[in-house]
């Protein structure tokens, strides 16, 4: 598929064997002018000049598909249409078969079935963390509230409470016993009267003797219990519902803690095994994918195109029913046949009057030189890179010629090759000659023109030029006699030299006076009509003739 090395050797040489016929051809011309000097000459004259340059090419299309092993493991050919088949957009193409593939596809779906059992176990066990959390956090938040809630109790009630109920025990303590005193002090008395005789008993004195002194020490104890409250019970009351609110407090940061590590150990949980099925789904989903990649159908209308290796080194592409494709192995081409177009190159010396838009002539080959008309569609800005280490010094552009629209294609497909003339440039009115009667001496470019039946070496200034025609700016007229080529003998030339030189064919580079080394072009340049040569038909030449 890369024509360009051997066609470019095979160009140089078929222009070689061109160069060489025309040059025997112009040298056994008929003689024209004074017969005399038995050299063949040419008259001037003026007329249009076509700067043109010609390369080879290649058809290819624009929009191709390529149809390869998408798959990420080798396959076997089940079935493949044959090369050349024409194919219409959703045609079964190639087949491919797998069983590695379909394990895989089997396995991964009890391995999704697994993580999608786990990941709902785990998504359920998150939403009971999150309420046992959620409860355990309201407990705690309440024993906090409730403990704050008790000391203000006790200390705007039940302590101050206590207090008053203590000193209430006392009086009455106090009031009992001054009862009971007074009591016991009526039935002293009145046992004391000889005139009541005792009306109370011994024991009954001493009864209630004990019953006051046992209110006495009633007293006494209320009065220690109020002490005490005053002095320890309700400090310490104080302290313990203090210390209440705090382990309450405690309580509440270590439930606050304790929830939110209990959520993020389930949410890790519940989140890597949901990542897990993620993976699992997606390896499934390729899996699955690949498994459509394993019927391949054209996506347009085209031809099957098999690939083949481009390299000597590159083993013969799959081609038939049980054949192993690698994975990413390319195995043909399916190529639009409605974009089809021409690529060529053309050397660094002439790219800069290469431009899209200009009018390209394609001549078929293997048509019988069967001619199309196009344009130049894209230049690339760089060199290819082709042949950079093995001709380091010669660059060359790629260049895409389009057709024109409405052309006839019939008959073409990808890979032909092609003969393209670019038209760089058309002059319309100028004198040219051939470039076989131009030559140089110490940089300067001459021609041998007759006069009075002799020829005269006749210094010129050239401009353009193509193949075969160099544009003559100064030096001749239209209607002047020049010889074609160097004489084989070079007598009786007034201001001439008769060493015989070797036609020079450097003139003409860009228009400038001096001449360069090489034509403008590489390689041969389109010979315009009628100046000897050339595809008769191709482009309207000028009006001079050999004589």
């Amino acid at each position: 598929n890369s024509p360009a090395k051997p066609k470019g050797r095979r160009r140089i040489w078929i222009t070689v064997i061109v160069v060489v016929l025309l040059g025997v051809g112009v040298w056994l011309w008929p003689t024209g002018g004074d017969e005399g000097l038995g050299e063949p000459t040419y008259t001037v004259v003026r007329g249009p000049l076509i700067i043109s340059v010609v390369e080879g090419g290649e058809i290819e299309a624009e929009d191709k598909a390529n149809i390869s092993n998408k798959t990420n493991r080798s396959v076997i050919i089940k079935a493949i249409l044959d090369e050349g088949t024409a194919v219409r957009k959703g045609d079964l193409v190639v087949e491919f078969e797998c069983q590695k593939l379909l394990d895989l596809i089997e396995g991964s779906k009890l391995t999704l079935l697994t993580s999608e059992n786990k990941h709902t176990e785990a998504a359920e066990t998150l939403k009971l963390v999150r309420k046992k959390v959620a409860n355990d956090l309201s407990k705690a938040k309440q024993d906090a509230i409730d403990a704050k809630e008790d000391r203000i109790r006790y200390i705007k009630g039940a302590g101050p409470l206590k207090g008053k109920k203590l000193k209430s025990g006392i009086s009455l303590a106090k009031r009992d016993l001054l009862l009971a005193q007074e009591k016991l002090s009526f039935k002293l008395r009145a046992n004391a009267d000889k005139r009541l005789d005792s009306p109370y008993s011994e024991n009954e004195i001493k009864a209630d003797r004990l019953g006051v002194d046992r209110m006495v020490v009633g007293v006494e104890e209320a009065e220690s219990d109020l002490r005490m409250f005053h002095e320890y019970d309700d400090a310490r009351s104080k302290r313990n519902l203090a210390t209440a609110i705090t382990d309450a407090e405690l309580g509440l940061e270590k439930a606050t803690i304790t929830a939110r590590t209990e959520t993020m150990i389930a949410e890790t949980a519940e989140m890597t095994l949901r990542l897990n099925l993620m993976q699992n789904k997606k390896i499934h989903a390729g899996l699955l994918e690949e498994e459509k990649d394993l019927i391949v159908k054209a996506e347009a209308d085209g031809l099957v195109v098999y690939s083949s290796g481009s390299r000597w080194w590159q083993e013969a592409p799959a081609s038939d029913v049980g054949d192993t494709v690698r994975s990413r192995q390319r195995l043909m081409i399916i190529p639009d046949m409605t974009s089809l177009q021409v690529k060529t190159k053309v050397y660094e010396s002439v790219i800069s009057m290469v431009k899209a838009g200009l009018p390209a002539t394609v001549s078929v080959d293997a048509q019988g030189n069967r001619i199309l008309l196009g344009r130049i569609s894209k230049v690339d800005a760089v060199p290819a890179s082709q042949n950079r280490f093995l001709s380091p010094g010669v660059k060359v552009f790629n260049v895409i010629v389009d057709f024109e629209e409405g052309t006839d294609t019939t008959g073409l497909k990808p890979g032909m090759t092609v003969e393209v003339e670019l038209e760089l440039e058309r002059l319309d009115d100028v004198i040219s000659i051939p470039v076989a009667a131009v030559f140089t001496e110490q940089e300067q470019t001459y021609c041998r023109k007759i006069v009075d039946g002799q020829y005269v070496k006749t210094p010129i200034q050239v401009g353009r030029m193509n193949e075969t025609h160099v544009e003559i700016r100064d030096g001749l007229s239209v209607g002047d006699e020049i010889l074609l080529s160097v004489p084989l003998t070079d007598t009786a030339a007034p201001n001439g030299n008769n060493a015989r030189s070797r036609p020079d064919r450097r003139a003409g580079t860009k228009g400038a006076a001096k001449p360069a080394a090489k034509p403008a072009a590489k390689p041969a340049m389109k010979k315009p009509a009628g100046t000897g040569g050339g595809k008769q038909g191709k482009r309207p030449g000028g009006k001079g003739q050999p004589k």
